[in-house]
């Protein structure tokens, strides 16, 4: 299995949880793709999540998210979330792998939607599962927290 990961808001970040949705306007994203892959989901430089891909992608027309179609889409499940003030930051430990893997401009990474090596992903899981587990919580406010997310963002 691969693990990924991707930068986005937290507006979005709760969206595809809410949904257990990720999408793309490339169709080429998620050729390489498959069941059991995993998504590290990074919000202002700290980890917010891990899903995991539990299916084939697809496209579709309904809007999902507020910031663009995203039409290119493939179905995740989060298995672990964080709440903001409890989130491990990318800096240091996690910036040197990251680094120690893709170099100092490793964010090109991440936009690409790399996979990670193993040797690198398996200590990186590990770190991200060893934080705490919000999921219980998010998931039980997450309408809420998805407006807060949209009154701190000013839409």
């Amino acid at each position: 299995m691969a693990l990924r990961l991707t930068s986005l808001d937290e507006v979005q970040f709760l969206t595809c949880l809410k949904h257990g949705l990720y999408g793309s306007s490339r169709p080429s994203t998620f050729r390489p793709w498959k069941r059991r892959d995993e998504l590290i989901v990074l919000v202002e430089k700290q980890v917010a999540g891990l899903a995991v891909v539990k299916g084939r992608p697809f496209s579709a027309t309904d809007e999902i998210w507020d910031n663009g179609l995203f039409p290119e889409r493939i179905p995740i499940r989060f298995v672990h979330a964080t709440r903001p003030e409890r989130r491990v930051p990318v800096a240091g430990e996690i910036q040197e792998l990251l680094t120690g893997e893709w170099g100092r401009n490793y964010g090109w990474a991440i936009v690409a939607k790399m996979a990670l090596p193993e040797d690198a992903a398996d200590p990186l899981r590990a770190k991200v599962l060893n934080s705490p587990n919000d999921l219980p919580y998010i998931l039980d406010n997450l309408d809420r927290l998805i407006a807060d997310a949209k009154a701190a963002r000013g839409t």
